[in-house]
């Protein structure tokens, strides 16, 4: 994770680290003025870092609509969100792209190192945590990753987060339910100008 920022500024900081794909989260919040409800809509983005092109764009996807739909689902296969992600994803997949669709987006993905293990792992999150405090979200991120790979113990997962939100908000934020979840991070994500 690369942080918040604008396409170009992130698109400069993805070529500076050697980054081939951008995948861009845009997201507009509004709170209704009525009602109260936010409203939340994010779109997704894949940029070719070399030619800074944007070479996919997802359809926009509405909190709102998304719970409905989820509400009369009867096989998590039809989520619309992993359904939206599976059709902006599939042509860089030779097995999942559709017959002709994009050959030249076809990628190919790299395993982390075998030599890559949970010693290595817990020396940078410690030096993730050293530095946390102004990249919370990638910290966040990171941490997730090596441990949903297996390669951070569920007691350091935890403890790494309650480091860099707090006891209480990390601890929900690794084990709490998906509400308490989106709670704990909820002061990290981008506030609406209005």
């Amino acid at each position: 994770m690369l942080g918040e920022g604008t396409s170009k500024a992130l698109l400069d900081t993805a070529a500076e680290q050697g980054i081939d794909l951008l995948v861009v989260f845009e997201v507009k919040v509004e709170q209704n003025r009525k009602t109260g409800f936010v409203i939340n809509e994010t779109r997704v983005a894949v940029f070719q870092v070399a030619t800074r092109k944007e070479i996919r764009k997802g359809k926009e996807l509405r909190n709102t609509e998304v719970q409905l739909k989820r509400a009369d689902l009867k096989d998590d296969a039809d989520d619309p969100v992993k359904v939206e992600i599976d059709k902006l994803f599939a042509p860089f997949f030779a097995d999942a792209a559709p017959e002709g669709d994009q050959p030249d987006l076809r990628v190919k993905m790299s395993e982390i190192p075998q030599g890559m293990a949970p010693e290595h792992v817990k020396g940078r999150v410690e030096s993730l945590l050293a530095s946390a405090s102004d990249k919370q979200l990638p910290t966040l991120a990171e941490i997730k990753f090596y441990h949903h790979r297996g390669l951070l113990d569920d007691e350091t997962f935890a403890a790494s987060f309650q480091k860099v939100l707090g006891e209480a908000d990390g601890a929900k934020l690794a084990k709490g339910t998906e509400e308490e979840r989106l709670a704990a991070v909820a002061g990290l994500l981008p506030k609406d100008p209005n």
